[in-house]
């Protein structure tokens, strides 16, 4: 009996592209009449009427009631089930205990997901066509995505959830998403925060990976005029962000950590060769930042000491023309009249006030102790990072 619901449904038309047993065999129900006895633990699962729609998908708003492992506990849960309002589909699964469960969002050449495991640990993973998590779920994603390769291609976006256990991954959900609804669940916070940590201390790469990245940066700057919200460009254009502050560092020889990322930021402020491309992939961040519904995160290198980012020497008095804040505040950096400079105690230099006022030219000295007062007169020289009262 074919399944017809919009939550269900692909776990029918999946079953011609994945071995047997990746989506853990099933039965529709519409009665427990006949229904013999049963060995091993299984999920009773039900779908509402107009649930997993693109355009909203109200997880979590129709029971699944599993341990099922005896004609009793069924008939209990059958009528749990069946009490629902709107009832559409159920089934009747073989329940599988995994070991760690995963939340993918999937696109062309391009996954992200969510695990999280029985022990309540939470980790990231992503594969991009510039790089990915080198994990053995990232290895079973990618092997299960391309079998998927001709069904996935009917829609834009994807959400599915899936279990590992004993080194196998089972399927257990899949369906497509809209853009509007991508906005609510996926936050180009979360992207940067994953990619600066694979990143800033992957190895050294050779000249002609290098050079391959470059013009593969180049090509995305030159497609790039307002990107729509699209994560899989959003995570290659942080990497490319990377790609130029892993040269950085291999220029200047530093280490990739909070204090070389905040020189490199100040390149930005000069008339080098990095300081177009690091101001057009801040841009291009800023248009994606400008479309996520989370909050703002403060996130990234944490640093020790000042760190000083911006270029030459500069005078100001507190409250007149530099700003001083335990935070920075974004209408600061996009009001109609942009401080001289920010002293603040923020030392996330990878927190989108941090980048926003490097897009937007404005200097910063991050990871103050104690701020100055109203009035005092301040001297800042950010070649030899001197911070002064005068």
């Amino acid at each position: 009996m074919r399944l017809t619901s919009e939550k269900f449904k692909y776990l029918d038309l999946v079953q011609n592209y994945l071995p047997i047993g990746t989506v853990p065999d099933f039965k529709r129900l519409k009665s427990l009449e006949r229904l013999e006895n049963f060995h091993g633990s299984y999920i009773l699962r039900s779908s509402l009427k107009d649930e997993s729609n693109k355009r909203d998908l109200m997880s979590g708003k129709s029971l699944s009631l599993g341990g099922i492992d005896t004609l009793e506990m069924l008939k209990d849960s059958w009528e749990k089930i069946q009490a629902q309002h709107d009832l559409d589909e159920v089934i009747l699964q073989r329940e599988i205990f995994w070991e760690s469960h995963i939340t993918l969002y999937v696109e062309e050449d391009f996954f992200f997901g969510e695990l999280k495991s029985k022990n309540g640990g939470k980790t990231f993973l992503y594969e991009t066509t510039l790089g990915k998590t080198l994990s053995v779920e990232t290895k079973l994603i990618s092997e299960l995505i391309r079998s998927l390769k001709a069904l996935l291609s009917q829609e834009k976006y994807w959400l599915c959830e899936l279990g590992v256990c004993d080194g196998k991954l089972f399927l257990f959900q899949l369906h497509p998403i809209g853009e509007t609804l991508l906005k609510k669940v996926f936050s180009n916070d979360l992207i940067l925060q994953m990619v600066s940590s694979r990143l800033r201390f992957s190895s050294g790469k050779g000249l002609f990976d290098l050079l391959k990245m470059e013009w593969k940066a180049w090509r995305f700057r030159q497609n790039v005029q307002s990107m729509d919200f699209e994560p899989s460009q959003i995570f290659l254009n942080w990497e490319f962000l990377f790609h130029y502050f892993r040269l950085f560092c291999m220029i200047k020889n530093l280490r990739p950590n909070g204090e070389s990322f905040s020189q490199f930021l100040s390149t930005s402020f000069s008339t080098g060769f990095l300081s177009p491309l690091i101001q057009k992939h801040l841009e291009i961040a800023s248009i994606g930042r400008n479309q996520e519904s989370y909050e703002v995160m403060n996130i990234g290198f944490q640093g020790s000491g000042l760190m000083f980012i911006g270029k030459g020497q500069l005078n100001g008095i507190v409250g007149e023309d530099i700003f001083v804040c335990d935070e920075i505040p974004l209408s600061v950096i996009y009001g109609d009249k942009k401080p001289r400079v920010i002293l603040t105690k923020e030392v996330g230099v990878l927190s989108h006030p941090v980048l926003a006022s490097v897009e937007n030219g404005i200097p910063l000295v991050l990871g103050l102790t104690v701020l100055p007062s109203r009035g005092e007169r301040i001297f800042l020289d950010f070649e030899y990072k001197n911070f002064r009262i005068e």
